[in-house]
Order: structure tokens, then sequence, then C-alpha cells
């Protein structure tokens, strides 16, 4: 019963609302009021004894053309100096891209203490000491949470 006492409350008033919405949209397009403006003469005062002049420098290099233009300070209307600039050649940084390297872990002998460390260079595992070269990859020390590694004259810390 809650459900009917509803849609007869909010059913008319919906119909209000859209009836409102369509009266507005046909009585703001139905007017033929239309704003004519008047046409106004204004006199205009110009003042003909002042002539601005101005300059412009443009001592800034053409995006464009890749020179600048140097004007003439003295006064006289003679063409502009062209000076060309050399565009300075930039090496491109060298990208050094590092296979996946994952430091596995330390195996130690208990009698003469040496160790050997367990790396994975790309899906490969090796076993490695401090300054071995595998890959290109050298190990260079061991920690006992990461190693330093060195690839192409770039060093990288890995940790476990």
């Amino acid at each position: 019963m809650k459900n009917k006492k509803a849609i007869y409350f909010l059913l008319p008033l919906v119909l209000i609302i859209w009836g409102l919405i369509i009266y507005r949209i046909v009585s703001g397009s139905a007017s033929d009021n239309y704003v004519q403006s008047a046409a106004v003469n204004i006199p205009l005062k110009l003042n003909q004894e002042k002539v601005d002049t101005f300059s412009i420098y443009a001592d800034y290099s053409d995006p464009f053309l890749d020179y600048i233009w140097e004007f003439d300070d003295s006064g006289s209307d003679e063409e502009a100096v062209v000076e060309e600039i050399v565009p300075v050649i930039e090496k491109p940084p060298i990208i050094i891209t590092w296979p996946k390297i994952s430091f596995g872990g330390i195996v130690k002998n208990q009698k003469s203490n040496k160790q050997v460390i367990i790396i994975n260079i790309g899906e490969v595992g090796h076993l490695m000491k401090a300054g071995d070269v595998v890959s290109g990859v050298t190990l260079k020390k061991v920690f006992n949470d990461s190693i330093q590694v060195s690839f192409e004259k770039e060093n990288k810390t890995i940790v476990k």
C-alpha cells in the first residue's frame, strides 16, 4: 500500500515539472521579441599631431631557421645582418640494457671458509666467486644481504 500512495503523490509532481519545462522551451522559442540595436554616431577625435614610433629588436634566434637577426642601431634602414648559428651536436647517451640478474644466496664451506655465490643471469643459474665474469657480468663484492656487480663499466648493487 505504501507504494501506491507514493505513486499517487509522485506522478502528478513529475507531470507538473515536465509541463513547466516544456512550457518554458516553447514560450522561449516562440517569442518574436528581438532586441534591435540603434546605430549611434560617436564622433572620434583623432590627434594626428602625435605619431607613436617604436622599434622591434628581434635579437633572439629563429626557432625555424637557426640563425639570429642582428639589426643596425645607427638608425639607417639597411637590411639586417644574418649570423648563422652552428648547432651543437650532442652525443646521445649510451643506454646499457642490463640482463635480468638476481642474487640467490651464498654457499659457504665451513672448513675452508670459502664462499660461492648463486647468481641467476637471465634464466640461467651460475656459481661465482668475487672477480668472476659470466656473460659480461662481473661479480665485484659480496655482502651478507647483497652483491655488487658490474656490466659494461656500470656498477649496480643487487639485494637478496
